[in-house]
């Protein structure tokens, strides 16, 4: 998950979000079989506390309403930019990552 989530800028809320070349790389490295990771997450508490050890690893935190007022301003400014939606999707991820 440190990874997924690192490289895709994303957290993820269980192992059928994952590509499956993902889960049998992650399960060779374990030792397991894909189908042992199946249920991976199927309790919500345990993915809670493992999105939360992820996100405190990479040191990112939940986002306040002080993060999204700054983000609507950012946008704000791209905007004229572009009027390309993914874009700007893709502009406010790059934002977010960046600023934990």
């Amino acid at each position: 998950m440190v990874v997924f989530a690192r490289a895709e800028r994303r957290a993820v809320s269980g192992s059928s979000k994952l590509p499956t070349g993902l889960i049998g790389f992650v399960a060779r490295q374990l030792d397991l079989t894909a189908e042992a990771l199946a249920d991976y997450g199927g309790r919500p508490a345990t993915r809670t506390a493992h999105v939360a050890s992820v996100c405190r690893h990479l040191g990112h935190r939940s986002l306040t309403a002080s993060d999204e007022h700054h983000l609507q301003s950012f946008l704000a400014g791209k905007v004229a930019q572009t009027g390309h939606a993914a874009a700007l999707m893709e502009t406010a991820d790059d934002w977010l990552f960046s600023d934990g």
